[in-house]
């Protein structure tokens, strides 16, 4: 079986399994001040949709190499923008 790439909500993301995802540079071209990164994942508003790939799941589980590092807490920002977490957890 094909693992998904995407979970359509945000009710498995944790300190655990956080929201990650391919990304990719977009250098910008001669005329134009556009550059920056660009990611499969996205939050759709009027669907109510977001499509989030998560470590350890997704993804290959990159604690034993990274520990949590760059790993942060955003639930409080999602909530504010109407994105809310499906599961209670203690961050």
């Amino acid at each position: 079986m094909i693992q998904p790439l995407f979970d359509f909500d945000l009710k498995r993301a944790s300190r655990e399994h956080y929201i990650t995802d391919k990304a990719a540079i977009n250098f910008p071209h001669v005329g134009s001040t556009a550059g920056g990164w660009h990611f499969l994942s996205y939050f759709d508003r009027k669907t109510e949709v977001s499509m989030v790939s998560l470590a350890g799941i997704h993804y290959p589980n990159t604690t034993g190499f990274f520990g949590d590092s760059g790993v942060i807490d955003v639930t409080e920002q999602l909530a504010k923008r109407g994105w809310f977490a499906g599961c209670d957890y203690d961050w």
